[in-house]
């Protein structure tokens, strides 16, 4: 199994900050979708299924911060499409 439970590991790694942008870009579209704070624990309870498909298929990497990239990037749907709301009032 390949997993890696410290949270916030990728941050030292260079390499994978393009990663980590995709993985917040990859989930702003959810929250414009259905801009919801509750939105928000349904995305990062997805992307932990997500997580947790690869752990028990042996198939990339079981981490944490994919589930916080994830719901970061839905947080950041939601208030983008809260912030325009407020701006058209």
């Amino acid at each position: 199994m390949t997993y890696e439970l410290i949270p916030f590991w990728s941050y030292g790694v260079k390499s994978l900050r393009m990663e980590i942008l995709l993985n917040i870009i990859l989930f702003i579209p959810v929250g414009l979708l259905s801009p919801r704070w509750k939105t928000v624990g349904l995305a990062a309870g997805y992307s932990l299924l997500i997580e947790l498909a690869q752990l028990v298929s042996f198939r990339g990497l079981f981490e944490f911060d994919d589930v916080i990239h994830n719901a970061l990037g839905t947080t950041l749907g939601v208030l983008l499409v809260l912030g325009m709301r407020r701006l058209r009032k």
